[in-house]
């Protein structure tokens, strides 16, 4: 122990030295990644910047004080170098733009400040000279600095000022519980700048003690409160930066003026004005061909509408922004693509009124389109038929060529009716090897018409199968609809012509008329709750399948 030169102080230096190793392992408690590394790097340094300089200073020895020297600096190199590299990383400051090779550029000065360090005295670029001299029984190492060490150190407050205005700046864009963690570490960050710029003035309090060092013993302690108290390093705040830009959908944000002061890449895509000058300009010139669709959204609260942009579909929605004082801030409008969603869904609606074998419409699409045409009639005072068709003998087909056969004939007979009707026509399977075909803007005359070139020239037609010919026909019921009754009295009319049509031999057109050779039941007239009607009903449609 002679070597040593043990005072008071030797016990705050070791006691703030064990402190900063404490929080070297809760340091590597965490999982890496978000600063982490580099903070464990930067506490890592002031552990040996510590222990070295208790080891330097307080031992006699002045070849060990000059080798101690050099350990010392490295960890005040990586201290400071570390530490801007951490802020950066934590807040997400330097997330755009500190890739690996700008990382490695900023190691450059403090590498280089180190090997000079390590080869003095071969030269005097860091240090002029370095002499001991003995102070208050104490022998100490006194530098003279050169411009290497000032380049260093201009250097080293760069960096160290860079990871505090990080800080400070993402100090406003965190919530509540990250501004606890940030508060604590500005101040421990300025404490430690503040206790170096008085150890290289000389206005140094503790001299010839390094206050610098023993500062470490207090932003020791406020580290470790941080980390049990507001979990630091353990939640880590989210780069709200880095989202704005990386988010799929398209943002962008509005002053109170409707002028655009932000907008991420997502919704840049949308616009041929570039970024730069984007910003500042309205929205409606942001958005010329668009203006007039969103002007009348602007002043709606939390709405959403569709806009479409080069073929494509967004649903657009609107927040508005306000101080807490409910003061009109701006605009969010969000804009979320879905153009596949909606070409997924016009799809599915397709299938869901597509009858499969025939890919004629279904009954449900046929239901829907009369209900609209009934309702349009209403309106405007306009007409339309509807006609029920049905093949004639059709179980004769399946039970003699097989049900393979028979959906040959529906869908031949399905694809005929198609090319023979109009644009504004709808074909649709009713059901089993019944059609429906609605005319619009057509009488009952008119569609008898049409209804015999289908007619005809489906009695011409040739369905072979297994090389053999089947003579196929059908028989269509007509009935027109009168605007003041409801549809279902038009379509039993049609099915109670077509009951007239297959009683009279089938293989024609049969138009609704009240008075026949054979009595028409008319169910437009039975309620539902007249007793007897399910038996009427179901004596008239096995009549009509013993037709058929």
């Amino acid at each position: 122990m002679q070597q040593w030169q043990i005072t008071p102080y030797f016990w705050l230096y070791f006691g703030a030295l064990l402190l900063c190793f404490y929080v070297s392992l809760e340091a590597w408690r965490f999982p890496s990644g978000y600063g982490r590394n580099w903070f464990r790097w930067m506490i890592a340094s002031i552990d040996l910047w510590l222990l070295s300089y208790i080891l330097g200073f307080f031992h006699k020895d002045p070849q060990w004080k000059s080798i101690i020297l050099r350990a010392e600096y490295l960890g005040i190199i990586g201290a400071a170098t570390f530490w801007c590299l951490f802020s950066l990383s934590y807040t997400h400051t330097g997330g755009r733009w500190l890739t690996p090779k700008k990382t490695a550029m900023i190691f450059i000065i403090p590498v280089v400040s180190y090997l000079l360090v390590l080869s003095y005295p071969l030269h005097t670029l860091f240090y002029k000279k370095v002499e001991f001299v003995q102070e208050d029984g104490l022998v100490l190492l006194k530098k003279h600095y050169s411009f290497g060490f000032y380049i260093w150190t201009s250097y080293a407050y760069v960096m160290l000022s860079v990871g505090l205005l990080a800080l400070i700046s993402s100090f406003s864009k965190m919530s509540r519980s990250f501004r606890w963690q940030f508060m604590p570490l500005i101040f421990a960050i300025s404490l430690i700048v503040s206790s170096n710029l008085s150890y290289i003035l000389g206005s140094n309090p503790l001299a010839p003690y390094d206050i610098t060092s023993l500062s470490f013993a207090v932003v020791s302690g406020i580290i470790l409160y941080v980390m049990k108290r507001f979990r630091f390093l353990d939640l880590i705040p989210v780069a709200h930066e880095h989202i704005f830009h990386s988010i799929q959908s398209g943002v962008i944000i509005l002053d109170a003026q409707e002028r655009i002061i932000e907008i991420n890449p997502a919704a840049l895509e949308l616009t041929s004005l570039p970024h730069d000058k984007l910003l500042g300009q309205s929205i409606h010139t942001a958005f010329p061909d668009q203006a007039c669709f969103i002007e009348p959204h602007l002043q709606k609260q939390h709405h959403k509408f569709e806009l479409n942009f080069h073929d494509r579909i967004f649903e657009a929605q609107i927040i508005p922004l306000q101080h807490a004082s409910n003061n009109p801030l701006g605009k969010l409008i969000t804009l979320y693509d879905i153009t596949l969603l909606k070409t997924a869904l016009a799809e599915i609606q397709r299938i869901a009124r597509i009858d499969p074998l025939t890919q004629v419409a279904n009954r449900l699409a046929m239901q829907e389109r009369l209900d609209t045409e009934a309702e349009r009639s209403r309106r405007y005072d306009g007409t339309f038929s509807v006609v029920i068709g049905d093949i004639d003998k059709f179980k004769m087909i399946n039970d003699t060529y097989g049900h393979q056969c028979g959906d040959y004939v529906l869908s031949t007979l399905a694809q005929l009716l198609q090319e023979t009707a109009r644009k504004s026509d709808l074909v649709a399977r009713w059901g089993g090897e019944e059609f429906c075909i609605l005319l619009p803007q057509t009488s009952v005359t008119q569609a008898k018409i049409m209804l015999e070139r289908i007619r005809s020239r489906l009695a011409k037609h040739v369905f072979t199968w297994n090389q053999q010919t089947i003579r196929v026909t059908a028989t269509f019921g007509v009935a027109e609809h009168k605007k003041e009754l409801p549809i279902e009295h038009t379509i039993q009319k049609a099915d109670q012509a077509l009951y007239q049509g297959k009683h009279d031999g089938r293989n024609r057109i049969s138009l609704h008329i009240s008075s026949t050779g054979i009595p028409l039941p008319d169910f437009s007239e039975i309620s539902d709750k007249e007793t007897g009607t399910e038996i009427q009903s179901l004596s008239y449609q096995n009549h009509l399948r013993s037709l058929k």
